[in-house]
């Protein structure tokens, strides 16, 4: 579960660990960045072959209202 915790409407609030749109920032090799949409998968990352891969999401979401927003999001990993 994401959690958000808007104190400040006007400034997007930050969650470290959709009926409304999430912005995602991808830190890594070959780590996507984009946008979240509910029932809508969305690639957070691409990589070709085996091995360890390593990165991280940053999600952030733009609250009209002061509150607490909270999204399930699924991780699924797949290859063709």
């Amino acid at each position: 579960m994401l959690q958000f915790d808007v104190v400040n409407p006007g400034v997007p609030a930050v969650a470290a660990d959709v009926e409304t749109e999430i912005a995602f920032t991808g830190d890594g090799d070959r780590v996507l960045s984009g946008t979240l949409a509910p029932s809508v998968p969305t690639a957070a990352g691409r990589w070709t072959g085996s091995g360890r891969r390593t990165g991280r999401l940053s999600f952030s979401l733009r609250a009209g209202a002061e509150g607490a927003y909270v999204m399930p999001v699924r991780l699924v990993l797949s290859a063709p």
